[in-house]
């Protein structure tokens, strides 16, 4: 075999063999990419998930305390039964909504956040109201909702978690 006669047989196989291993390459990469957009978004969803389970809690928490508080007979020095639910175990929930949320989505998780600041200070009788219109736009927002109408779910909560001579008022309604 004559070196002419080798390049001949040699060079189509190795650019053959060359072509293959690069789209091999470029699918293995593809394929991680897609698997780590799908994992960002499991991610996402299971803390979503947890964030409405800690807020289910949280509000139950509530309606049992206030329970308690309504039936301590005050003038006998009474004390409820209960301590006050704590709103930490949301907030961290929401944190880690918004930890895991990235592009796009993460102007509606800070907005999450943001109504869930202040209901956690609302008062107690306005928490499980303005709680229920926040899971309500948690779920809206993961089902694929217009952010317009999740904003309008996340601003009814805000509201009903002010005082009520803390309402705002927007130019509009003059």
């Amino acid at each position: 075999m004559t070196v002419e006669q080798f390049l001949v047989a040699f060079i189509p196989q190795l650019l053959a063999t060359i072509a293959g291993g690069g789209i091999g390459v470029f699918g293995v990469w593809l394929a991680f990419r897609w698997q780590q957009g799908a994992s960002a978004r499991d991610a996402i969803d299971r803390a979503v998930e947890n964030l409405l389970v800690r807020i289910a809690d949280y509000v139950a928490d509530l309606e049992a305390y206030r329970g308690d508080f309504e039936m301590v007979n005050w003038g006998a020095g009474g004390r409820p039964q209960r301590q006050m639910p704590h709103a930490a175990v949301v907030s961290i929930a929401v944190e880690l909504v918004r930890m895991r949320t990235k592009g796009s989505e993460l102007a509606i998780a800070d907005e999450i956040g943001r109504a869930w600041s202040l209901i956690a200070g609302a008062g107690l009788d306005k928490r499980g109201t303005a709680c229920a219109f926040l899971a309500e736009a948690i779920t809206m927002w993961r089902s694929g909702a217009t952010p317009e109408a999740v904003a309008d779910r996340l601003e009814t909560a805000r509201q009903l978690s002010l005082k009520d001579d803390d309402v705002e008022i927007s130019a509009d309604d003059d």
